[in-house]
């Protein structure tokens, strides 16, 4: 099934060919090494709104497709009564997509709150490795993609490979609601492979972003497309 797939070329990822210990001093030197780094930080990638067709991609072309290794994946919820506020913080979020905390808390799959007309829907946060980049760069699923990356998960494992381990290609997919308001559903397919040489490289890259994932969401990740199902 993988046999006829690409293998990426590594001078397309600078974090996987060049130094990392050079890697390490640009970003102390550029960024600073005394406050950690939070996903508020990232570039960001969004779903373009109103049934668009192109994704608007950090320091590049707005295009149909791109690709990426997804170096983590990490599962969100964030609860605000009402109208989403500022930088107000949530009354109730989950890191892990299965526990809250705040208010009410607890299990998310008994909270009422937990869909998307309860205001609690869950959304996938994607952090990518782009070409030509050593910083990854964001990219939170709404609910109204979360299935088609579920999908996606589900053909990898078949595979027989992990995330990481294969470059995956994001397109777009035109999608209307009951009353017709249109809206883009993320699609996914593998584009080629990392090779078992750089593999850990991707892991120990990976490893290195486990620290974001104890950020709770902001506004600004969770008030994407809100297309009523």
């Amino acid at each position: 099934m993988t046999e006829n797939l690409p293998v990426l070329k590594t001078s397309e990822y600078p974090v996987l060919s060049e130094d990392q210990e050079t890697i390490r001093e640009i970003i102390a030197t550029n960024i600073g090494d005394d406050v950690a780094m939070s996903p508020m930080d990232l570039a960001k990638i969004k779903l373009p709104t109103g049934g668009g067709k192109n994704w608007e991609i950090p320091g590049a072309a707005s295009a149909p497709t791109f690709d990426a290794i997804v170096a983590m994946q990490q599962k969100v919820r964030a609860f605000w009564p009402g109208e989403f506020a500022g930088n107000t913080p949530p009354q109730c979020a989950s890191v892990d997509g299965v526990t809250g905390e705040g208010d009410p808390g607890g299990a998310c799959a008994a909270c009422p709150h937990s869909d998307f007309k309860g205001g609690c829907p869950p959304k996938v946060r994607l952090f990518l490795l782009l070409p030509e980049s050593i910083l990854p760069t964001m990219l939170v699923l709404p609910v109204t993609s979360v299935r088609t990356w579920r999908r996606h998960m589900v053909d990898v494992s078949n595979m027989r490979k992990l995330f990481y381990a294969v470059v995956t290609r994001f397109g777009l997919e035109p999608a209307k609601n009951p009353d017709g308001v249109p809206y883009s559903i993320a699609t996914f397919s593998v584009a080629g492979m990392v090779s078992p040489e750089e593999l850990p490289r991707v892991r120990e890259y990976a490893k290195a972003l486990l620290p974001l994932r104890g950020v709770k969401p902001t506004v600004d990740e969770m008030a994407g497309e809100g297309v009523e199902l």
